[in-house]
């Protein structure tokens, strides 16, 4: 199974909890499918491992 944690940088709080999900779900697509993205302020950015690329050229909303 597989889980979206979200962790702030400044503090290490866990912020953001999703799942559980099956392995076989790609990191991109359970970001899109979720509710983080919406969640996340203009002020806020993301930062994912390599589980978060795609083809696309342009990254998630708030994805650095």
């Amino acid at each position: 199974n597989k889980w979206e944690v979200g962790v702030r940088v400044s503090d290490g709080w866990i912020c953001w909890i999703n799942g559980p999900y099956p392995g076989s779900f790609h990191n991109l697509s359970i970001f899109e499918q979720g509710q983080l993205a919406k969640e996340i302020g203009k002020e806020e950015n993301l930062l994912g491992d390599k589980g978060y690329q795609s083809g696309k050229s342009s990254s998630p909303k708030g994805m650095t």
